[in-house]
């Protein structure tokens, strides 16, 4: 559910707006916040079942990280890896 809440939480406002015209009831909570909460307990108990005991240190102590990949340039079809955690996944969301 993680990875399918993460693409919603992306599309968040899209995804409402769709909801609403089409009479669908939107299945998760109304504020996109709480939406994250949810996400970030979900993502730290398979961090933590993953990692058991991990300690990320440069992440200001214990919080699930990835490694995401970015385009170099727009366009490029190169790479950099950078690290992303729960702060991280928030400002990427504008939370």
């Amino acid at each position: 559910m993680i990875n399918v809440l993460w693409v919603i939480l992306q599309r968040w406002d899209g995804l409402q707006e769709y909801a609403r015209a089409s009479g669908i009831v939107w299945p998760l909570p109304k504020a996109k916040g709480d939406a994250f909460a949810q996400f970030a307990a979900g993502l730290t108990f398979a961090f933590e079942v993953d990692e058991p005991g991990f300690d990320s240190g440069e992440h200001g102590g214990p919080q699930p990280y990835f490694y995401q990949h970015i385009p170099v340039s727009p366009g490029s079809s190169r790479y950099k890896s950078e690290t992303c955690d729960l702060a991280c996944f928030k400002t990427q969301l504008g939370l």
